[in-house]
């Protein structure tokens, strides 16, 4: 582990050092009427509103300078370009302002990302080369380094949870737009954890909530026990059950104050 954070040092600094970029342009055009940036590569994800990197449907091949989409919930990219291939700083950000994941590219190839968890909490930091080229994307990582979400680091070989599912989806409480972003996180036994942030949809609420369930499920049984529930904060709570139809753990996320549900999380099962 000590060897990783040496690596990500390196390489923050050598990014740092090395990026050099030409142009200060803001250009909020592309194919598809701004969707698309005005490359065929875009320096976040490996797909793009249904595109592979490096296959993006824009005529424009050299663009250097700064690029930006702003969809209608508020969710912003944004970074820049040399030459049509990203370089310097690329960053997602949410409808209420909250980072979702960074990521720098510098002249040789290198690269840093860091993901965050829906409250800002830093999720991951990876290090390794990254080569836009040929209509393609291409990453190798030489150093990776997870967080749980109250920001400890997860030590390799030390996680508990071998088996994830996640999702998200909207609803509306006091008439402003929320998202519940969960996460179930399973053993590959009988022990589950549930992960729930609460967030505004955009900037019109600044209402956020955290909780975390602990629980193990003996489904033969019909039989919830050991529960453990943390609220890290916010007016919010879990309501746990389990149905033979669904042979799954039913949350449902309610007010601390309120016992009808706000929100009722689907039913999920571990890949």
């Amino acid at each position: 582990m000590n060897s990783s954070k040496a690596n990500i040092v390196k390489v923050s600094l050598l990014v740092c050092l090395s990026i050099f970029l030409t142009g200060c342009h803001n250009h909020n055009g592309g194919g598809g009427g701004g969707v698309y940036p005005p490359s065929q590569y875009v320096g976040l994800w490996g797909q793009y509103h249904g595109y592979q990197n490096g296959q993006l449907p824009s005529k424009t091949r050299n663009f250097t300078g700064h690029w930006s989409y702003a969809a209608k919930d508020g969710t912003k990219i944004e970074g820049w370009y040399k030459n049509g291939i990203p370089r310097g700083m690329w960053r997602h950000i949410l409808g209420n302002g909250l980072i979702d994941s960074v990521s720098i590219y510098d002249e040789n190839n290198n690269y840093l990302s860091i993901t965050y968890y829906p409250d800002g909490v830093q999720r991951s930091v990876t290090a390794g080369m990254s080569v836009f080229g040929n209509g393609k994307w291409q990453t190798s990582i030489s150093s990776s380094i997870s967080y749980d979400p109250d920001g400890r680091i997860v030590e390799s070989g030390n996680e508990k949870w071998t088996k994830r599912v996640s999702g998200a989806a909207d609803f509306k409480k006091d008439g402003a737009l929320m998202v519940c972003h969960f996460e179930m996180s399973h053993d590959g036994n009988k022990d589950f954890s549930y992960m729930v942030f609460v967030y505004p949809k955009n900037k019109r609420s600044g209402d956020f909530g955290k909780v975390q369930l602990n629980a193990t499920l003996d489904s033969k049984k019909g039989r919830i026990s050991n529960v453990d529930e943390k609220v890290y904060y916010g007016n919010y709570r879990l309501k746990i059950s389990f149905k033979d139809s669904h042979n799954s753990p039913i949350l449902a996320l309610v007010s601390q104050d309120e016992a009808t549900p706000l929100f009722v999380l689907p039913p999920m099962k571990p890949n």
